[in-house]
């Protein structure tokens, strides 16, 4: 399933363990806050169930601990539109 410009896919790593696998869509690696890249990234904990081990992985993209990809700001545009003697005060 496709989750925030994640792919998530649920596995069974054991009969009755489930784990869940994490990917970015566009093929980029995954980086985890710290800096570490890695292809993807794997549930730490065994689910009994593989929808029990989507949500986890769910929980783990809506904690943030994936850096996401930084958009331009709107204070980066409007500095970049204003004249460099307005930006010092002049």
């Amino acid at each position: 399933m496709e989750y925030n410009r994640f792919v998530v896919r649920a596995f069974e790593r054991e009969p009755g363990k489930w784990r869940a696998s994490i990917r970015r869509a566009d093929g980029k690696p995954v980086k985890a806050i710290g800096g570490k890249k890695l292809e993807q990234s794997v549930t730490r904990f065994d689910a009994r169930a593989a929808d029990a081990a989507i949500r986890m992985a769910i929980a783990v993209i809506d904690a943030g601990t994936f850096a996401r990809d930084r958009a331009a700001t709107e204070k980066f545009w409007r500095r970049r539109g204003q004249s460099s003697g307005a930006r010092r005060g002049e």
